[in-house]
């Protein structure tokens, strides 16, 4: 008896699940518009050749790490 009980909730349950999705509309949005960013491309690239060229090893005893590399 008590596992046609269950059985009824666990199909009652799974019957709303698939009504609320079939029913489910999601809200509409507004279409975002980006206005165009500026900036110097040829710096931006130098910097980021820059960057790569520094060395990045982490060390657990910070003596060892050479701060210089980060100014």
């Amino acid at each position: 008896m008590i596992g046609w009980i269950i059985l009824g909730i666990v199909v009652l349950f799974l019957l709303v699940l698939v009504i609320r999705a079939i029913l489910f509309r999601p809200e509409k949005q507004e279409e975002k518009t980006y206005e165009a960013v500026e900036f110097d491309k040829d710096r931006a690239i130098s910097a980021l050749q820059t960057l790569v060229r520094f060395r990045t090893v982490s060390y657990t005893d910070h003596s060892l790490e050479d701060e210089a590399e980060f100014k």
